[in-house]
């Protein structure tokens, strides 16, 4: 569950830099897609190779979420969002069937994370970014 909130508020993030933000509907529709990753793998595998339908699955629900947020936002987040998925959904539950090595895909992972994070929040508009999610998080409390 705890995967899902990280792409949730990294694509809030995503559309707050770009001026926008993720109406109820769309972020349940995000949810949506995301959670049927899950469903569509352990059905698929059951009628074939596992790895084989973790591939399909993950392929499918990467372009379906990729395609949706560029109708949501414009082409020049492709790569963002491609990332986010590869990032929030190919590589933790890589990382689960991946045994042996689910430590050292989950460390990677949080060292490349981290990277980017400190990355980031050495720009000017992260600071930006922060105002905005914190006064709109401010204002939705007061209301």
């Amino acid at each position: 569950m705890g995967a899902l909130y990280n792409i949730l508020f990294a694509l809030s993030g995503l559309f707050t830099i770009r001026g926008k933000r993720l109406k109820f509907y769309e972020a349940y529709l995000i949810a949506a897609a995301y959670g049927f990753f899950f469903v569509l793998l352990a059905y698929l595998a059951a009628y074939m190779n596992f790895y084989v339908a973790y591939l399909i699955s993950a392929t499918v629900i990467t372009t379906l979420l990729t395609f949706y947020v560029l109708r949501l936002e414009s082409p020049k987040i492709t790569k963002h969002i491609i990332a986010l998925n590869i990032a929030l959904l190919v590589a933790p539950s890589t990382a689960v069937i991946a045994q042996g090595f689910t430590g050292l895909i989950y460390s990677l992972e949080i060292l490349c994370g981290l990277t980017v994070i400190m990355l980031f929040s050495s720009k000017n508009g992260f600071k930006k970014l922060t105002e905005q999610m914190t006064n709109n998080t401010e204002t939705t409390h007061a209301a």
